[in-house]
């Protein structure tokens, strides 16, 4: 089993040394091709659309003058358990 999670590992550093030989963005033009979802467009469709909506996000919480969290349990809150 080792010998088979070592190969695992050296593939991962190969792939990812690869990788790192070009841009991330350089890489986005290639996504028109890849269908994310029939009717949903391609990834490179669903990158421009989460582009948008980060930037949205962004203007929001500058807006607010205050940092972005998201919603929901606070630091420090317990949760509720129902008891039966």
């Amino acid at each position: 089993m080792e010998r088979v999670v070592v190969a695992r590992l050296r593939d991962a550093a190969f792939f990812v040394a690869e990788d790192r030989k070009s841009p991330l963005a350089d890489r986005v033009p290639a996504l028109a091709g890849v269908t994310f979802h029939q009717g949903l467009g391609s990834y490179r469709d669903k990158s421009a659309r989460m582009e948008t909506l980060v930037e949205a996000m962004g203007r929001h919480a500058s807006s607010r003058g205050t940092p972005w969290r998201p919603r929901g349990r606070r630091r420090g809150s317990r949760r509720r358990t129902s008891s039966p």
